[in-house]
C-alpha cells in the first residue's frame, strides 16, 4: 500500500497511523510492531473482503510459507488491541481460507 497516499486508516473507534506505526482503539494507543502493523494494514485496506492466509503471508512476511502459526499468533495478538476500542473493527476467521476485517456494526 501506498503510505504517502493513505497515511491514516480509521473505523469507528479504531485508527491505524501508518506514519507512526501506532494503531488507536478506544483510549489505548499501541506501537505496533512492523509485522502486526502490516497485517493490520492489509485487513483494514479492504475491509468484508477475505484476505487469504496465501496473501497474508505474502505481503507481510514476502514469501511463499508453509508454516503459518506465526500469522495465527499475531492475528491474536491483533484481536487482543482491537478489543480496546468498544466500536472498532474485528478480525474473523474464515475457516480454511484466511481472515476479514468487519467494520463496526455502527
Amino acid at each position: 500500500a501506498d503510505r504517502e497516499a493513505q497515511p491514516v486508516l480509521r473505523f469507528g473507534d479504531v485508527t491505524l497511523d501508518a506514519g507512526r506505526y501506532e494503531l488507536q482503539a478506544g483510549d489505548e494507543v499501541f506501537a505496533l510492531p512492523r509485522k502486526e502493523f502490516e497485517l493490520l494494514e492489509v485487513l483494514m485496506s479492504q475491509p468484508g473482503r477475505i484476505a487469504t492466509r496465501a496473501v497474508l503471508l505474502d505481503e507481510v512476511w514476502g514469501y511463499e510459507w508453509g508454516e503459518s502459526k506465526s500469522l495465527d499468533q499475531h492475528i491474536r495478538r491483533l484481536r487482543r488491541k482491537l478489543e480496546q476500542a468498544s466500536n472498532g473493527p474485528t478480525i474473523e476467521t474464515v475457516r480454511g481460507v484466511g481472515y476479514r476485517l468487519e467494520p463496526p456494526a455502527t
